[in-house]
């Protein structure tokens, strides 16, 4: 499968991290899709990402972003849409990261 299907960012940061992400990934010719949030902020090449998306994998360079309003938001959408194998979160915050290790189920 694909290294990466879904990206989930909070929106605190969604701003300062994502352009420079999706530019990355679009030079590498990466198919970007993605909720309302992620449209607005990256631009109209984005596609609309369906409900299908995010239980996807891709098997392709193609990469479905959503941009959540809190952990719990972020959990929540794991917990629904994924695989449950491999999983994880980039933070600072020692709390939220053992909390994500608790709450998601996930090899």
């Amino acid at each position: 499968c694909n290294a990466m299907e879904t990206l989930l960012v909070h929106q605190a940061v969604a701003a300062r991290v994502l352009p420079p992400l999706a530019a990355i990934y679009r030079d590498k010719g990466v198919e970007l899709r993605g909720d309302a949030a992620t449209r607005e902020l990256l631009g109209g090449d984005v596609l609309e990402a369906s409900e299908d998306d995010w239980f996807a994998e891709y098997n392709a360079p193609i990469l479905a972003i959503r941009i959540v309003d809190s952990l719990e938001a972020a959990i929540e959408h794991i917990n629904h849409y994924g695989s449950q194998h491999t999983d994880s979160i980039i933070t600072e915050n020692f709390s939220d990261a053992r909390r994500f290790l608790t709450e998601v189920d996930s090899s």
